[in-house]
Formats: structure tokens, C-alpha cells, sequence
């Protein structure tokens, strides 16, 4: 959030909207929240507007928990089958308290390594309409895209 103002400065001569994504993995939601609305703030003052579009999207906890809404899409891009103790409880990705290390386990098991390319395969295998249900952070995020 601190390089915030300065990035919209920066970029705002090309862009009418900016969607910022912060996950809550060190921070509490308030925190984030209040330092949002301070970077837009000077963001605003400096730049003389009143109308910038700037949405925050709040992830919660990680980014993670949304490869984690479709475990068909892991089992797909891990060629691994996930036992059903294991999908119920990706049931509700979100409330999981750390999904990067929930998912990097279930890779492990899968004998897979966490790393960004598989992170794109999972997501290329998704079905957003399921993850989107269960990962509601996914669905404000794709909206503010849209």
C-alpha cells in the first residue's frame, strides 16, 4: 500500500481504473483498509481529482485459497486424485487460516512442487463458476475486471 499513490501518479494518464489486489496474510482487513484509503487519498490530492476509480479487493488470506475452489481443476493440472476427506474440506476456501501451505501440502502429496506455473495450470483447469461460489473474494475480483 505505500507505493500505492505513487503508482496510480505514475500510471493514471493510461488507465481510467485500478483494481487493487492485497491478500490478509500479514495484515488485519482494517489495517488495510485504512492504508487503501490514505494512498488514494494522495493519489486524489495530488493528481486534483475527485472521480478516481480505484477498488480495493481484499483476498481473503491469500490468492491461494481461490486455486483451492476447484479441486477438480488441481486433480486436472497435478494429474492426482484428491481423496473426498480432502475435498470437504476445501469446501469453504477461504476460511482456511493459511491456503498456500493448505495447497502447497496437497501438492506434495501429489508428489508436485508449489511454484507460479503450476499456480497458472490449476487456474487454466478452473471452472469459475464453481470457484467463484466458493471463493467470493475471486467473484468481487472478476467483477472489478469486468
Amino acid at each position: 500500500m505505500e507505493k500505492l499513490a505513487g503508482f496510480i501518479i505514475a500510471y493514471f494518464s493510461r488507465y481510467d481504473r485500478f483494481v487493487v489486489l492485497k491478500d490478509l496474510e500479514s495484515y488485519e482487513e482494517s489495517n488495510i483498509r485504512q492504508r487503501f484509503q490514505e494512498a488514494v487519498r494522495r493519489a486524489r490530492t495530488r493528481l486534483g481529482l475527485v472521480g478516481l476509480d480505484v477498488r480495493l479487493i481484499i483476498v481473503r488470506r491469500a490468492v491461494e485459497a481461490w486455486l483451492l475452489a476447484d479441486p477438480d481443476a488441481i486433480e486436472m493440472a497435478t494429474n492426482c486424485r484428491l481423496s473426498e476427506r480432502v475435498r470437504r474440506r476445501l469446501g469453504r476456501p477461504e476460511q482456511i487460516y493459511k491456503p498456500k501451505d493448505v495447497l502447497v501440502h496437497i501438492l506434495r502429496r501429489c508428489g508436485k512442487g508449489y511454484h507460479s506455473r503450476l499456480a497458472a495450470k490449476i487456474a487454466e483447469h478452473m471452472n469459475l463458476d464453481i470457484a467463484r461460489k466458493k471463493a467470493p473474494s475471486l467473484d468481487k475480483f472478476l467483477k472489478a475486471i469486468t
